[in-house]
């Protein structure tokens, strides 16, 4: 069984709760699609993305208890150093539809 909660302190922002223990998750805002191989959570019609924090430093700065994080629906982020996409896609769940992710990344070997 899969309990979703949204976080307490960042919208957008969820906690996962299953047999396997807690996570962070983003609402999905494609539904069925993965980008690189993370769960996918159904919840009362919604489905939501685990949220790796080995892969995440602001997820990983969130679950450790950032003060603020200034991204929400709406938000047109400037993501420097975006690497894979990993959390340029989980920050691209929040803003939703009306926000938008501007990637930038220099390294060749992306």
């Amino acid at each position: 069984m899969v309990i979703v909660k949204p976080h307490s302190k960042f919208s957008g922002v969820y906690i996962v709760e299953d047999i396997e223990g807690r996570k962070l998750a983003t609402k999905n805002l494609v539904p069925g699609f993965k980008v690189y191989g993370e769960n996918l959570y159904k919840y009362n019609n919604e489905e939501f993305r685990a949220w790796d924090l080995f892969r995440s430093k602001l997820a990983a700065s969130i679950e450790k208890g950032i003060i603020d994080v200034p991204i929400k629906e709406g938000s047109y982020v400037l993501y420097l150093g975006a690497a894979s996409g990993t959390t340029a896609s989980h920050v691209s769940d929040i803003i939703g539809e009306k926000g938008k992710v501007f990637c930038i990344e220099f390294a060749p070997r992306v």
